[in-house]
Order: C-alpha cells, then sequence, then structure tokens
C-alpha cells in the first residue's frame, strides 16, 4: 500500500510497485489482486490506485502518514 501511497497522484504501475519492495512479479501480483478483492486498491488506466479504505488503512500502517494528507487524498477521489 505504501508504494501506492507515494505515488497517489499519478498511480503506480505494477513494474514500479516491484522494482520499490523488491519482491518478485508473481508474488506482487498476487499481493494486489488480494487489495483489490479486499477494495483498497482499483486499477485505473493500467495503474494502480489508492480507495479511501485503502488510504485510511496505509496511514494506520505508517503512522508518518498524516490525517491531513488522508482527507487530502479522499477528496480528490470521485465517488
Amino acid at each position: 500500500l505504501f508504494e501506492i501511497w507515494i505515488r497517489r497522484d499519478s498511480g503506480a504501475s505494477t513494474t514500479e510497485i516491484v522494482d520499490g519492495i523488491q519482491v518478485s512479479k508473481s508474488s506482487t501480483q498476487a499481493q494486489l489482486t488480494q487489495l483489490v478483492k479486499e477494495r483498497l486498491i482499483y486499477s485505473h488506466k493500467r495503474y494502480w490506485r489508492l480507495t479511501k479504505q485503502g488510504a485510511k488503512r496505509t496511514q494506520l500502517e505508517f503512522p508518518d502518514i498524516t490525517e491531513e494528507e488522508v482527507v487530502s487524498y479522499t477528496k480528490s477521489l470521485k465517488g
């Protein structure tokens, strides 16, 4: 989730995520599929983006992310 968060303005491709976390592509794809099922991320124009729920969970896992950053991000999402 954090790799997607740091690229939240433009989204993160699968390749960028694999490079960022140094895990095999197949393992990363399986993790991304699970995150989609949990409705924490979604794909838009071949880039992964966080849902509102995903942004909130990322903040819980990474306390350095402020509430204001999450609120600003979630307001920018459609829906």
